[in-house]
C-alpha cells in the first residue's frame, strides 16, 4: 500500500513545474555571473571548487524554493483560473514539507560555507574539549561573518522577499508596482548581487552586470504580467499591469527591450576589453544575428520559444522583435564559450585542477536544455538543409 501511494507521489513531485527553473532562465544568468567572476577574479584554482559547488547549491535551493512558493500560494487563484499544475494534485503538506526542507538545508550549506576551512574551528576540533570547540565554533563563526557577511545577509533578505512576494497576508505579487519591484530583486538583481559579494568584487563590471540583468526581468515580468491579464483580472489579482493597463504596459515593455538590448551590447564590449579572446565567440554571433534576420524573413526560420510547457501564443512570439530571444541565446553561449575558456586557463590538465571546468560546463549545458532541444538543434537541421 505505501508503495502504491508514494511511487505516483514521487511523479507528481518531479513533475512540479518549480524544477524546469533550474533549466532556464535564472540558472542560465547565474552561471554566466559565476564564469564571468571566476575569470576577472582569476578564482580557478581548485581550492575554491568546494566553496563554488556550495555556492551554485544555495542558489539552485533558493530558485526552486522562490517557484515552489509561488505556485503554493498560487493555488486557489491558478485553479480558478483554470491552470493545471502538478501541486494541485497533491496533499498540502507535501509542497509545504518541501519548502522547510529547502530552508532548512540552505541554512545548513550556510553554515557549511561560513565554517568551510576555518582555522579556529579545526583548533577546537583537535583540542577535543567542549571549552576549546565552543571558543572555536564562536572564533569560527566571527571568521566567516567577516568574509561572508554580507553574503548572508543578502541570500537571508532574498528568502524573506521571494517568499512575501506571493504568500499572505503581505502578497506583494498583487499590490501593483511592489510586485513587479519584488520579482526583479528576487529573481535576478539580488542573486546576481549574491555572487559578485561572494566573490568579493565590487566594479563597475558589477553594476553593469546587475542592471542588465534586472532590466531582462524587467522585461520578462511585464511580458508575463500583459499575458496572464485576462486570467488575472478574472481571479482579481491586482498586479502592476492590471492597474495600469496593456497599453501602457506595452509601452514600458518596448522601453526596456531597448535598455537590455544598450546594456547587453556594453556588457559585450567589457567582455573583449576584460578578456579579449572572447572576439572569436562574439565575431559570429554579431555576424549571425543578421543571418538569422535574414532566415526569418524568408520564412526559413520560425521563431518560437524555447520552454514549450509555458503555452506562450504564437502571435505573441511572432510579434517580439528578433534580437529580444537573440540576446537570450548568445548569453548562453557566451557562456559556454567561458566555461571553455576556464578549461583551457586551466591546462596543464590534471585529476584534481579540472574537475571546476569540467563541472562548469555540464551546469551549463544542463542549465540550456531546453534551449539546445527546442532551438539549436532545429535551427542548425534548418541551415544544414539551407
Amino acid at each position: 500500500m505505501m508503495i502504491n501511494y508514494f511511487k505516483p507521489m514521487t511523479k507528481k513531485i518531479l513533475e512540479i513545474k518549480a524544477w524546469k527553473e533550474l533549466l532556464d532562465l535564472n540558472m542560465q544568468v547565474y552561471l554566466l555571473t559565476i564564469l564571468f567572476c571566476i575569470i576577472i577574479t582569476k578564482s580557478y584554482n581548485y581550492g575554491v571548487a568546494a566553496e563554488i559547488t556550495i555556492l551554485i547549491s544555495l542558489l539552485s535551493l533558493y530558485l526552486v524554493y522562490t517557484f515552489l512558493v509561488n505556485d503554493y500560494c498560487d493555488m486557489p487563484f491558478d485553479i480558478k483560473a483554470g491552470k493545471k499544475r502538478a501541486i494541485h494534485e497533491m496533499p498540502k503538506i507535501v509542497p509545504l514539507g518541501m519548502l522547510i526542507f529547502f530552508v532548512f538545508l540552505s541554512v545548513i550549506l550556510t553554515l557549511l560555507l561560513i565554517f568551510w576551512n576555518s582555522e579556529p574551528l579545526s583548533e577546537g576540533l583537535s583540542e577535543g574539549l567542549s571549552e576549546g570547540l565552543s571558543e572555536g565554533l564562536s572564533e569560527g563563526l566571527s571568521e566567516g561573518l567577516s568574509k561572508y557577511g554580507i553574503f548572508v545577509l543578502l541570500y537571508g533578505t532574498a528568502y524573506f522577499l521571494a517568499t512575501v512576494y506571493s504568500a499572505f497576508p503581505v502578497r506583494l505579487k498583487s499590490r501593483g508596482s511592489l510586485g513587479i519591484i519584488d520579482d526583479v530583486l528576487i529573481e535576478k538583481t539580488l542573486p546576481v548581487l549574491l555572487i559578485f559579494s561572494f566573490f568579493e568584487y565590487y566594479n563597475l563590471e558589477t553594476l553593469l552586470l546587475v542592471v542588465l540583468f534586472s532590466l531582462l526581468q524587467l522585461k520578462i515580468i511585464v511580458e508575463h504580467q500583459i499575458l496572464d491579464y485576462e486570467a488575472d483580472l478574472k481571479t482579481e489579482v491586482h498586479t502592476f499591469v492590471v492597474k495600469v493597463g496593456v497599453k501602457k504596459a506595452s509601452s514600458l515593455l518596448n522601453a526596456v527591450r531597448v535598455f537590455v538590448l544598450l546594456f547587453f551590447i556594453l556588457f559585450a564590449i567589457t567582455l573583449l576589453l576584460k578578456i579579449p579572446f572572447s572576439v572569436i565567440i562574439l565575431a559570429p554571433l554579431f555576424i549571425g544575428y543578421f543571418v538569422m534576420k535574414k532566415l526569418v524573413a524568408e520564412g526559413k526560420v520560425e521563431k518560437k520559444a524555447a520552454r514549450q510547457d509555458l503555452n506562450v501564443p504564437k502571435e505573441w512570439i511572432d510579434r517580439v522583435p528578433l534580437y529580444d530571444g537573440y540576446i537570450v541565446s548568445s548569453m548562453n553561449i557566451v557562456s559556454l564559450f567561458l566555461a571553455l575558456f576556464l578549461a583551457f586557463k586551466s591546462y596543464p590538465f590534471t585529476a584534481y585542477g579540472s574537475a571546476l571546468p569540467a563541472f562548469l560546463i555540464a551546469l551549463v549545458l544542463i542549465s540550456q536544455y531546453y534551449l539546445i532541444r527546442n532551438i539549436y538543434i532545429p535551427l542548425t537541421k534548418t541551415v544544414i538543409s539551407c
